[in-house]
């Protein structure tokens, strides 16, 4: 999770060239073949679009797309199927990709739609009539994936267990897919249906990689009772290698078969051993400096001792990891469309501050942040002013829901 905090606030305008490129392309007049375009109305869109229930929602956004368009069809040039439908389709069939689900927005067979709409070019007037279904359908679709895509499958406003002060993105849906059939522009990157962050494509990348993982068995887990500091030697290092490094013993050598290990697994001291340790069983410098990138990824103290808190984060299933990175992914949804050229990004997990100045990392810094039960809210806000060196005096809040039960437990406490 990350707390924003914006320091400038910045516009954008068309330009009237810009208008004129929007009137100049937009669809309706006469066709290459002498026939008009079929036109909509209001009564159509509404009738169709509320007819379906996964299209009830986007009901606003379609009718702000037809009305600026005078009610023109959009998906449709010369009576023919414009690129963008195809693209639009293949990127819901990948919509897993995502971490979104394409079966919600398969609301209409489309290859039925394409099918029948081929066939009926000999006749105009059922010809006119599908048009006019599938152009309205590609919207609705349009809008459904859109929706959840740009702004988030959840309001995280609506949802009290969910403590993100954010409001929710304002974006145009109807001005984005305007963009996509080049009837407007934009500095947004709809017409590529790309993300708006470049943190949300690491997080694709991210899954993609877990996935695979998944697909070929997940990872092993340590038995419970691993306890590795460095320079130890145990059969367990065989599995904590195949986990961080993909099982190479050595740079060197060939991947060594993980062993399995019981709970009741030894941990043996290099001091105590007298035979000679097999490579894959040795607890070595580059496995440690492993485990410490690992603790420093995960906000742990990283002292490179594979136990407690270490261990039990390199048991988490990697279901589980997938089921996070798609969370994360949802909430940088959430999070405003465009960071301004300087702010501040607070990192909660890993504890960190980072300074953004036009658009680059300058510093970073150590910061502290509330625990799970007294956690630290997530916003996005202007900063007006920075109170520098505060008192600090402890909240009554505090003090009785926190400090008062330790005395209670133990008058002594301070004490020492």
């Amino acid at each position: 999770m990350f707390w924003l905090i914006s320091l400038t606030m910045l516009g954008s305008a068309c330009s009237q060239d810009q208008k004129d490129k929007i009137q100049n392309a937009v669809a309706g007049g006469p066709s290459q073949d002498g026939g008009a375009q079929p036109k909509l109305d209001s009564t159509f869109v509404i009738r169709y679009m509320t007819a379906e229930p996964a299209f009830k929602d986007q009901l606003d956004w379609g009718k702000k797309f037809y009305r600026e368009r005078d009610f023109r069809l959009g998906w449709f040039r010369n009576h023919e199927l414009v690129p963008q439908a195809k693209t639009l389709l293949s990127v819901i069939n990948k919509a897993a990709d995502e971490g979104l689900d394409p079966r919600d927005y398969k609301v209409k067979d489309f290859d039925k739609l394409f099918a029948e709409f081929e066939k009926s070019k000999s006749d105009s007037t059922k010809r006119n009539a599908l048009e006019k279904e599938i152009d309205v359908a590609l919207s609705g679709t349009y809008f459904n994936w859109a929706s959840d895509f740009y702004r988030g499958t959840v309001n995280p406003r609506e949802v009290k267990s969910i403590d993100w002060k954010v409001k929710r993105n304002k974006i145009k849906l109807h001005k984005a897919l305007m963009t996509i059939l080049k009837e407007r522009e934009s500095t947004y990157p709809y017409y590529e249906f790309e993300p708006l962050h470049p943190e949300y494509d690491r997080l694709k990348k991210a899954l993609a990689e877990y996935r695979t993982i998944q697909r070929n068995g997940g990872w092993p887990t340590l038995p419970a009772t691993t306890k590795l500091k460095p320079g130890d030697t145990s059969p367990v290092v065989a599995q904590l290698r195949q986990r961080l490094l993909g099982g190479s013993a050595t740079p060197a050598e060939p991947t060594a078969p993980a062993t399995p290990a019981t709970a009741t697994t030894p941990v043996q001291s290099t001091a105590n051993v007298t035979p000679a340790a097999a490579p894959a069983e040795k607890y070595t410098p580059e496995l440690v400096n492993a485990v410490k990138q690992f603790q420093e990824l995960n906000g742990l103290k990283a002292d490179g001792i594979v136990s407690g808190e270490t261990l039990k984060t390199l048991n988490v299933p990697v279901s589980a990891r997938i089921d996070q990175i798609i969370l994360n992914m949802e909430r940088w949804r959430w999070v405003p469309k465009k960071f301004e050229p300087s702010y501040l990004l607070v990192n909660i997990p890993d504890y960190k501050l980072h300074v953004i100045e036009n658009n680059k990392e300058v510093f970073d810094m150590r910061v502290i942040v509330g625990k799970a039960l007294n956690a630290t809210p997530v916003f996005s806000d202007k900063m007006e002013f920075v109170v520098l060196s505060p008192y600090w005096n402890v909240p009554w809040s505090i003090i009785d829901k926190e400090l008062r039960p330790k005395l209670i437990n133990n008058p002594r406490i301070w004490t020492a």
